[in-house]
């Protein structure tokens, strides 16, 4: 049989192929219909006039309750018990049993093979022989509604069903006894798809692609046909209307950037991830006038972590984000110190596998720190740690005016730390190795420091610069932003003597000013984060680390 799918797709026992994305398959008039791809049949699958509806960026939408295609021509054809039958889905909604291909009689006494979703969101292949016994494979994983799915039931000489999901092996059950290799004899069987054979358990979403083989595909060829679609690499000579969007196997990320704990279940057929964290920055202190007035110490920057580990495919890990340590408020005679940034962290039960630390809040009246290396930068520590680096320290104050925040850590080097007023360039350190820049220090009295730079999740990047010395009308200058996708530090306000808000994630926040008669406040630091990668050849700190 020679059909239009492309170089990759097996061929090998295809009786059924059909493709609401290919124009050559899709016929959208009364009655609409699916036309089989290749050959000299003229297969199709055709349906009533109402309940399903195309759409031109590749799908059928069928509407839950009277949508459906048959067909009975080409079917003497089907052979058991050895077959395998693929779909692509999206379902809008699932049920307790929403069928996306079945065969049968029509009647109590069964079907012989069903393909459906099964119990909300489970997906079962199921095969029955004349006995009307059944055996039945189901996914430990659960569909979930809006997203498209592959998938692949295989059955193999009456004794086995393997289901696959996205080119993977999912679960598969054996029978021993009975053959099951077919519940009727009758050829002329209909082949339903969009409901059960007896017109109920309606499928409520999209489908673009089905094909039937009259053999069991292996696993290798299973997951070249999930590739070969997947990455429309199709001939030129046949014209294809556009394609829904589906995911590669086995490849995809995972953003955490709420503040917390939560859960993370590993997708089914994963079987190792790649993460990086970054610890929460730690606040900036508030400054106060009272005896000669003293500025606020700037908080230290979130350590950052990364490692790639083996997991199991729907196991749960522990994903702890930590937040942003609160800048100290100023006050005359009693300002506050900031508070520390919270830990970001994956576990696994009670063992750390990643931990990138929390900075240190700022000191009010805290003393300058030699050479500048500043003070409370958080550490980066879990046994899958391969790599990453410590945020910088935010520093103490000169005078009346505050000190800078600390830069995040970075990827492959530790976050640049901020530099008193003491200094004649008092100039935020650059980040290394990826990580944020330290906040520069206000230089005269009354202004404030700037916050420490973040740094990005999406993987290694530039280095942030250290922020500018303190001379300007906005006190310290910014970090830089390190690594690639996070948010440089801000500068702070000369006249309310504030200091500026951390850059994400991690950085810390700058000290706030005082003039002696009004005093500003500490900066925040900025909050933690979590990302988790899969795929093949895709690892931090930045083969593929990008989005996908």
């Amino acid at each position: 049989m020679s059909v239009f799918l492309g170089p990759d797709l097996s061929e090998e026992g295809l009786l059924l192929s059909f493709d609401a994305s290919n124009s050559k398959s899709v016929y959208s008039s009364v009655p609409k219909r699916f036309y089989g791809l290749g050959g000299g049949e003229n297969n199709y699958l055709g349906i009533s006039t109402t309940g399903v509806s195309h759409s031109t960026s590749g799908y059928y939408d069928l509407d839950g309750s009277t949508g459906y295609f048959s067909t009975t021509l080409g079917l003497n054809r089907i052979t058991y018990p050895d077959f395998t039958v693929e779909a692509w889905i999206n379902a809008d909604s699932v049920g307790s049993s929403n069928v996306i291909m079945a065969r049968g009689d029509g009647n109590s006494n069964g079907f012989d093979f069903k393909f459906d979703l099964y119990g909300g969101g489970y997906l079962r292949g199921s095969l029955r022989n004349s006995g009307n016994n059944t055996v039945q494979s189901t996914t430990s994983g659960v569909i979930s509604p809006g997203s498209w799915y592959h998938c692949v039931i295989s059955f193999s000489n009456g004794s086995y069903i393997k289901t696959y999901l996205n080119g993977i092996d999912v679960t598969h059950s054996t029978h021993t006894g009975d053959t099951y290799n077919r519940k009727s004899s009758n050829d002329s069987l209909p082949l339903v798809v969009g409901r059960s054979d007896t017109g109920s358990d309606y499928f409520n979403g999209k489908i673009s692609g089905l094909r039937y083989y009259t053999r069991e595909l292996s696993a290798d060829e299973i997951l070249s046909n999930y590739r070969a679609f997947n990455r429309r690499n199709f001939s030129q000579t046949t014209t294809f209307l556009a394609r829904p969007k589906w995911p590669h196997p086995l490849e995809g990320q995972q953003l955490f950037t709420t503040p917390g704990t939560t859960s993370w279940t590993v997708p089914v057929g994963v079987t190792e991830v790649s993460a990086v964290v970054v610890g929460g920055g730690g606040g900036g202190a508030g400054g106060g006038s009272f005896g000669n007035g003293d500025g606020g110490g700037g908080g230290g920057g979130g350590g950052l972590a990364y490692g790639t580990f083996t997991v199991t495919p729907g196991e749960s890990l522990t994903i702890i984000v930590g937040s942003a340590g609160a800048g100290g408020a100023g006050d005359w005679s009693s300002p506050t110190n900031g508070a520390n940034g919270g830990n970001s962290q994956v576990k696994r039960s009670t063992t750390v596998l990643l931990q990138g630390s929390g900075g240190l809040g700022g000191l009010f009246n805290m003393a300058a720190q030699t050479d500048g290396v500043g003070r409370g930068g958080g550490g980066s520590t879990g046994t899958e740690r391969d790599g990453g680096g410590s945020g910088g320290g935010g520093e103490g104050v000169w005078n009346q005016s505050g000190g800078g925040g600390g830069g995040a850590g970075g990827y492959s080097g530790n976050g640049g730390a901020s530099r008193h007023a003491g200094y004649t360039d008092n100039s935020g350190f650059d980040g290394s190795g990826g990580g944020g820049g330290g906040g520069g220090t206000g230089q005269s009295p009354g202004r404030p420091g700037a916050s420490g730079g973040g740094v990005g999740l999406l993987g290694e990047g530039s280095s942030g610069s250290g922020g500018t010395a303190g001379a300007s009308s906005y006190g310290g200058g910014h970090g830089g932003l390190g690594g690639s996708g996070g948010g440089d530090g801000s500068v702070g306000n000369i006249s309310t003597h504030n200091a500026g808000n951390a850059g994400a994630y991690g950085g810390g926040g700058g000290g706030g000013g005082t003039d002696g008669t009004d005093d500003g406040d500490g900066g925040d630091g900025g909050q933690g984060g979590v990302r988790i990668i899969w795929g093949e050849g895709r690892s931090y700190p930045s083969t593929n680390t990008a989005d996908v």
